[in-house]
């Protein structure tokens, strides 16, 4: 019984308790388990319909998708077709009638613009990388301007775009879709700054769930394949996915797919963005069919794991290497190591260019003899080869592309072993063998099932849907008997990226261990001036609400303690309510003195880390202030995320109210001593949850993970204690 009692929940049993709790909570029980002892849950109807956006958003929702989709595929089609003529560019270097001419031109095309996506990294080193990492991070509920600063910034966007023209113009064996995830986060979070949509951020699941579209609509994009978008980005970027988002990806992604489409063919030719549709005549399927696609996607698993390997050692290194204390080292990872790895990339590519012995994916996806074994070889190895040295570089980048054309190489490699061992008993096909390859490997590096329906939207070629799909699952299997996560999130590790569910925290952790004992309240009755405080230090925020003996009463909302204030002003007859609770300070009769006295934006304000109208999260404010207070003059010079505001000096209530008051009448200060009954003028909002101080590690990080939590506050028999962070939780996990 105590055996029982003491074991691990499964998220299965987790989540029935948690909704068994959230629906018997009315009722006055003793605690029956382990997790209902440290966790109070309690009945609230604000809970659900903050999931969902209000009724009245609907149609509002609905125009940010579709334009979300348009300017997604109409986005991509202009990179692409950039690409391509820069990719036509340098093949013109082939017109050379002197080898070595020739192979100049092409090296230093392939120099030139490899250093120019690195220069244009260095302007935003946001823009380094895939994106899919971060992605996967900031979907988790993190705050991106704390632990991601600049990603979502519109200079992040410049130089991840041009980055990624020039690098993929350049020749190196990187893909897009991983970037272009990254690029429509930065589009999605630039059209909820607009007028019309603002109003769809201001809640964390909304913008969460419109973010989660984004990353569906720049898949579509990429592969012109809607359905297969959104379940790739569900298995990439979601670590507990809600359906109701499903809808709102696929509206998204089917209008990113038909802009793809209309520009397609308004453009009349642009290559890379689909391939032609590969569908031979039907065939009964042959008994060895569906036995040697698994044996591909076993073989697939397996240098998908080689392949994970090489890219964490050297991620890894090349971590190590850019922190290294020695100027010259990090001079190498700069500047010499993106220019050796152009160098070889160059070099190989060049040489089956010259040869004619480079094939192109459409052409070992068709049904026809390609003759040429080693130059199927060749265009299988150079991608794998190539892949785990560009990758880790500090430039956009992507993973499909390589392992989508190395997978269907060695694929087509089998087929050709495979026809002349059973010459009569296969229908598959030699292409038929390399989709197997081409989903087997990109499933099993990126640990997607949605990489076979990709494959099949791809190439219409759905007679094989059968053994691709038995393909991928047994190359996935395979490859996760050797415990390696997906590329993604060995990109994820390699980054010390804040990601919630890779991180693990020992048995004997718990809450007291990582508490914020300061926490900003208001009391039952609170004077006037207090009330101003507490609005200055947690702007669109809710603030915890105490009675007279410290019990927790409950929250209240901004906007009930900015009417409170106002009336109050108004029956008093004084000014400035707005600049004096920490708004822009938008009062006319404000003299020039006040509006200086606090900087516009309230205290928290901060030119370069402003985000539209996205105030700081409660992590990141609770972060600011609990930070030693010596780190706070030089924490904007550092780049770390957080606000300039000296810790000291915002929890001092003497010298908040010398800031806020430096053009107070005496009489308004008296006026604002008055005290006020909050619980009968505003609305308290019973607490969804609260932890207690023996509550493990373990357990928050199931709940933040699952609940995308940024904050919990912890009581003791109903008293208030402190506050656990998302912050405090990482700090733990690294310890």
């Amino acid at each position: 019984m105590r055996a029982e009692a003491e074991r691990r929940l499964s998220l299965h049993e987790f989540t029935e308790r948690v909704l068994a709790a959230s629906g018997d909570s009315t009722s006055a029980q003793s605690p029956r388990t382990r997790f209902e002892s440290v966790v109070t849950v309690a009945n609230d109807d604000d809970v659900d319909a903050a999931l969902t956006p209000a009724r009245s958003d609907r149609w509002r929702v609905a125009a940010f998708l579709l334009l979300l989709g348009f300017v997604g595929g109409a986005l991509h089609v202009l990179c692409a077709w950039l690409i391509d003529a820069l990719l036509r560019v340098r093949a013109t270097a082939m017109d050379q009638v002197s080898p070595i001419a020739a192979y100049s031109l092409w090296t230093l095309y392939t120099l030139v613009f490899l250093v120019v996506a690195v220069v244009l990294t260095r302007l935003s080193p946001s823009a380094a990388g895939s994106g899919i990492a971060q992605m996967k991070t900031v979907l988790t509920g993190i705050d991106p301007t704390l632990y991601l600063p600049g990603y979502f910034s519109l200079r992040t966007l410049c130089a991840k775009l041009g980055g990624l023209i020039a690098a993929n113009g350049a020749g190196l064996q990187i893909g897009t879709e991983g970037a272009f995830v990254h690029i429509m986060a930065i589009v999605a979070t630039a059209l909820l700054q607009l007028r019309p949509f603002a109003s769809l951020q201001d809640r964390l699941s909304v913008r969460l769930q419109l973010l989660a579209a984004s990353a569906a609509v720049a898949v579509s994009s990429a592969f012109g394949s809607p359905i297969g978008g959104v379940l790739f980005s569900i298995e990439v970027t979601a670590t507990y996915y809600l359906i109701s988002n499903y809808l709102k990806a696929f509206v998204s992604s089917v209008a990113a797919a038909a802009m793809v489409l209309w520009m397609n063919r308004a453009l009349a030719r642009v290559e890379g963005l689909a391939l032609s549709a590969t569908r031979p005549s039907q065939a009964p399927p042959s008994l060895l069919d569906l036995p040697l696609a698994i044996l591909l996607g076993a073989a697939m698993g397996v240098l998908s794991t080689i392949l994970q390997c090489a890219t964490q050692w050297l991620a890894l290194r090349r971590r190590q290497w850019g922190a290294s204390p020695l100027r010259h080292v990090r001079f190498f990872v700069q500047w010499l190591d993106p220019l050796l790895v152009g160098l070889v990339t160059a070099s190989s590519t060049y040489v089956v260019t010259r040869n004619h012995a480079l094939l192109s994916l459409s052409q070992l996806l068709s049904p026809g003899d390609l003759g040429s074994l080693p130059g199927v070889a060749a265009t299988g190895a150079i991608p794998l080869f190539l892949l785990p040295l560009s990758i880790t570089l500090k430039f956009p980048t992507g993973v499909w592309l390589p392992t989508f054309v190395g997978g269907a190489a060695c694929g087509r490699l089998f087929g050709i072993a495979a026809a002349s061992l059973f010459p009569s008993h296969m229908t598959l096909g030699r292409h038929g063998f390399a989709l197997v390859g081409a989903a087997g490997l990109t499933g099993a590096s990126t640990r997607t099932v949605s990489a076979a329906v990709i494959t099949l939207e791809l190439t219409g070629n759905f007679d094989a849907l059968l053994p691709v799909l038995a393909g991928v699952l047994a190359a996935i299997g395979v490859s996760s008997l050797g415990g390696w996560p997906s590329i993604y999130d060995i990109l994820v590790e390699a980054n010390a990226l804040p990601y919630l569910p890779l991180m693990e925290f020992q048995r004997h952790q718990t809450v007291a261990d990582i508490l914020h004992e300061r926490v900003v309240y208001v009391s039952s009755r609170s004077s006037v001036l207090q009330l101003l405080l507490a609005l200055n230090r947690l702007p669109s925020h809710e603030i915890p609400v105490v009675d007279i003996d410290q019990k927790l009463l409950g929250v209240v909302g901004k906007g009930d303690l900015q009417l409170l204030v106002r009336r109050f002003y108004d029956a008093r007859g004084l000014s400035g309510c707005e600049r004096d609770w920490g708004d822009s300070g938008s009062d006319e009769d404000a003299t020039d003195t006040a509006r200086h006295s606090v900087p516009k934006g309230g205290v928290w304000s901060n030119p370069l880390l402003r985000s539209g109208r996205t105030a700081p999260t409660l992590d990141h404010i609770y972060t600011t202030l609990h930070r030693r207070p010596s780190s706070s003059a030089t924490s904007l010079l550092r780049g770390d995320g957080l606000y300039p505001v000296h810790p000291a000096m915002l929890m001092n209530d003497d010298k908040m109210t010398a800031l806020l008051s430096h053009e107070w009448s005496i009489d308004k200060l008296d006026a604002l001593a008055t005290e006020v009954d909050v619980t009968t003028e505003c609305v308290i909002r019973p607490l969804a949850m609260t932890l207690v101080a023996e509550t493990t590690l373990e357990d928050v990080h199931m709940l933040f993970t699952m609940l995308r939590m940024d904050h919990c506050y912890v009581t003791a028999l109903g008293k208030l204690q402190g506050v656990v962070t998302t912050r405090a939780l990482i700090k733990a996990a690294t310890k």
